[in-house]
């Protein structure tokens, strides 16, 4: 579902407007990081009201089982959400919920609009550690959150889930089937932050676990 971010030590040094008759490229940049950061300050007030919308929209709601098929109701008893699904979870803090349909393990919201297909694990939805889960894309695994948002994008052959703040992930290995299970084979083995960078390989004495 992660570039890697540096930083060099250079100096900075700031243009002063009207001096030399410009901004100056540094006034620009600052600009511009200026923007970025009121950007991403609205970015998060509106996950934090998107977020508190669907919580009080889902407060009380509970999977509901008719005719073998799940879906979902409010407090008073009311069907909000049909029973179509294979099995159903609760509904998240975030506004979300895990459903079993045709194609397999889907986050939906409120509306029961697809939002994210997460990574099936022992036949379920992969568990969310430390805040965050895998998916699969083309082949790629990545890590998104409990908003249904991709954190780290899908770019690693597999993927083990983060314990503290780190996750295994393999570049070049292949899932090979065995028997009633599959197996990882090849590849090299790295950890990486919570920001998808590399920070080092994986040891001869250090083995991955799920």
């Amino acid at each position: 579902m992660d570039g890697n971010q540096g930083f060099t030590g250079r100096e900075r040094r700031l243009t002063i407007p009207g001096e030399a008759g410009s901004r100056g490229k540094i006034g620009t940049r600052m600009d511009a990081k200026i923007m970025s950061l009121l950007a991403a300050a609205v970015l998060c007030w509106a996950v934090s009201v998107g977020c508190q919308k669907a919580l009080n929209e889902t407060a009380g709601w509970s999977p509901i089982e008719q005719d073998g098929r799940w879906g979902f109701q409010d407090r008073t008893g009311r069907i909000v959400l049909p029973p179509k699904y294979f099995m159903a979870y609760p509904f998240l803090e975030t506004g979300l919920a895990a459903v079993a349909d045709e194609q397999g393990w889907v986050y939906i919201n409120a509306g029961g609009e697809e939002i994210i297909r997460p990574f099936i694990f022992d036949n379920g939805p992969d568990e969310f550690s430390e805040g965050l889960a895998r998916f699969v894309q083309n082949g790629k695994f990545g890590y998104f959150d409990r908003y249904g948002q991709v954190v780290i994008a899908p770019s690693f052959d597999f993927a083990y889930g983060f314990k503290n703040g780190r996750a295994a992930i393999c570049m070049g290995c292949a899932l090979v089937p065995d028997g009633e299970h599959t197996r990882i084979a090849g590849g090299t083995w790295y950890w990486i932050n919570r920001r998808g960078d590399r920070v080092s390989q994986l040891q001869p004495d250090e083995t991955p676990q799920p």
